[in-house]
């Protein structure tokens, strides 16, 4: 499963194990913010450095074609919601949705 591999990746801080998984088309949407496959390995290990984690992570839906997240931080008072789009098992599309607690 691909969300395995992304836990996986998260636990061990792999970009590289990342990268496997991004399609060459990939774009990744938060707001206003948007990245390409190229930008976004580059972001990750800044939020890595930064503390992120993946604390109570759930997944919600996965089949051949999404793959949907979400994880609260209850101390930041916010949940995210990380719809992944997939093509030929690979993630081509990547959307962050931050909602309140």
């Amino acid at each position: 499963m691909l969300y395995d591999k992304i836990l996986k990746a998260h636990d061990l801080k792999d970009i590289k194990a990342f990268e496997e998984i991004l399609h060459d088309d990939f774009v990744y949407m938060w707001g206003e913010r948007v990245e390409n496959r190229r930008q976004w390995p580059t972001e990750t290990p800044k939020m890595w450095e930064q503390g992120i984690q993946l604390n109570k992570q759930t997944l919600i839906m996965e089949n051949e074609d999404l793959l949907v997240t979400e994880h609260p931080d209850a101390d930041q008072g916010f949940r995210d919601k990380i719809v992944r789009i997939l093509q030929s098992g690979e993630v081509i599309k990547r959307y962050v949705t931050r909602l309140s607690l």
